[in-house]
């Protein structure tokens, strides 16, 4: 139990953050675009992923882009990943399994 002579100190955990960056534009169209993916690894991703990609093939004529998956769930994929992705995809998806 603290003493009246203690002090507690109150931190406020609030930001008020400026937008510095844009959002890409949507793509009109899916068709003739490469899509890539980046996965954290959770299974089943991989399965969600390839059935994803499957129903988007059938409806568009789309091309699969790289397929990264993260040496880590809880880290940021690695750089050279990203620049993969940016060099050859129109697009990109991510997400998790679970």
């Amino acid at each position: 139990m603290s003493s009246p002579a203690e002090r507690i100190v109150m931190l406020d955990p609030t930001l008020t953050v400026t937008a510095t960056e844009t959002i890409s534009p949507r793509l009109s169209t899916l068709s003739g675009k490469t899509i890539g993916v980046i996965w954290n690894g959770r299974p089943p991703g991989d399965v969600l992923f390839d059935q994803m990609f499957q129903i988007l093939e059938d409806k568009y004529d789309l091309r699969r882009g790289p397929f990264i998956h993260k040496p880590w769930l809880g880290n940021v994929a690695p750089p050279e990943a990203f620049e993969e992705l940016a060099a050859t995809c129109d697009a990109v998806v991510t997400g998790v399994g679970d």
